[in-house]
């Protein structure tokens, strides 16, 4: 039997693997990248090292010792499975469908592979087979929390109902968006005259921004006073609109509390509420040089975020809107410089009571699926979106308008990865003033 020093293939499989059940992933690849060099024709370790590749981020070379797996054992189900995930995450999605369903094959029991294959559905913009997939997964293991989360996406992206919103509880189980638990019961939707209602922060700054509207159904239906969890970067903005807020963590002497993105399931709204007024205003006053079309951009979000890949852009391709005689650009984009051409607004930004000031003074907002989307619409401010193939379920899968917000307009990908048509059709609205 072949030996890595000190140990035989089969052990040093063994130890990378409780290496990997430790967090030690990196310790890991770099045992399997050693028994692969004394046996290139383990298939095992191939598979193992490819998976364990994809938990650093390295897909390509991922792919690579899972192709080469396969190559040595074509009946593995995972190794199938492992490739799909790697492909998916280089942006091959329908070569990553067909990874999955070749896993499903091998191993029609397994519900991560029909998970797996779900999301990569959803990725392909084929919503239908998607929740089919993800029904499947958790028909197979019904207490599957991510394929109930997913299944929400594919259920509210279709259409906004019950179910959809059912579904999206899941999350509260899940992983990366679970809360911690609270001391007070859950609010249900029942009247609580002269109690105090927590509604809790969750998620990114964006569904904060959203869900701030059904503060007021809430208010109307509980009778009680209503505290709002929040971050710091939000504070200013909500106490300078009236709301009362508190930070994360902090006792505020709950009755009852409620994660503020499971407000429409308690409330029985299931349709996005829609505003006739800005909820939102900006109470800061900036210093700002009006020109005739003061446009303000942003084109990446937070890193961290699942799909940032596909939602930010190249800033480079923003240089026909720039160019555009008579518009007035300007960068509201933090923690990146602003591009040639355009005016730094975003380097005193201290929180979104600030990015509010400025908004307010713009005749338009050019931005990719974030924060400062959801800011402008709630402002009433006029703001085109940039989104890419399939976009978030908040935003559906067709159309120019959404019922989240009246003054937004959708401009969309028609193919998966093509920002330059998108920004084509927003230079040519602009030079014919189609905002203005």
């Amino acid at each position: 039997m072949q030996q890595v020093p000190s140990l035989t293939v089969p052990e040093a499989i063994e130890l990378a693997s409780q290496y990997r059940r430790a967090g030690r992933t990196a310790q890991a690849v770099e045992l399997l990248r050693r028994v692969v060099a004394v046996d290139p024709n383990c298939a095992e370790a191939h598979n193992n090292l490819g998976e364990a590749l994809i938990g650093l981020g390295f897909a390509n070379d991922a792919v690579a010792h899972l192709e080469r797996s396969i190559a040595l054992n074509a009946t593995c189900a995972s190794t199938y499975s492992n490739l799909g995930i790697a492909l998916s995450i280089r942006g091959q999605n329908e070569a990553a469908t067909v990874a999955f369903q070749r896993a499903i094959a091998l191993d029609p029991q397994c519900a991560a592979a029909h998970h797996n294959l779900g999301i990569v559905q959803y990725k392909r913009g084929r919503v239908p087979e998607s929740i089919e997939a993800l029904e499947t997964a958790i028909g197979l293991s019904p207490d599957y929390e991510e394929a109930h989360w997913a299944l929400a996406h594919s259920l509210l992206i279709r259409n906004y109902d019950e179910k959809g919103w059912k579904e999206y509880e899941w999350r509260l189980r899940c992983a990366d968006t679970a809360l911690p638990a609270h001391v007070a019961p859950r609010w249900n939707g029942e009247p609580l005259p002269g109690g105090t209602l927590l509604v809790r922060g969750e998620q990114g700054f964006g569904d904060m921004l959203q869900f701030l509207r059904y503060i007021p159904a809430a208010k109307a239906r509980s009778e009680a006073r209503i505290i709002i969890e929040c971050l710091p970067e939000l504070t200013r903005l909500l106490r300078g609109n009236g709301f009362e807020v508190a930070a994360r963590g902090e006792s505020c002497g709950a009755d009852v509390q409620i994660p503020i993105m499971s407000l429409p399931l308690a409330l029985g709204v299931f349709e996005p509420l829609g505003v006739g007024e800005p909820y939102l205003r900006a109470h800061e006053e900036v210093e700002f040089q009006k020109a005739k079309w003061t446009v303000g951009f942003v084109w990446a979000g937070s890193p961290r975020h699942a799909g940032d890949s596909r939602r930010s852009i190249d800033p480079q391709l923003l240089a026909p809107l720039i160019a555009i005689p008579g518009v007035r650009s300007c960068s509201l984009q933090v923690g990146r410089p602003a591009l040639a051409g355009m005016i730094d607004l975003a380097a005193g930004i201290r929180d979104f009571a600030d990015t509010a000031a400025l908004v307010d003074k713009l005749d338009l907002v050019i931005t990719v699926d974030t924060a400062v989307a959801h800011l402008a619409g709630a402002m009433g401010k006029q703001v085109w979106m940039l989104l890419p193939f399939v976009p978030d379920w908040r935003w559906g899968l067709e159309g120019e308008v959404t019922p989240w917000y009246p003054t937004m307009r959708l401009f969309r990908q028609c193919v998966a990865g093509d920002w330059e048509k998108v920004i084509g059709r927003v230079c040519a609205e602009l030079q014919a003033g189609g905002a203005f």
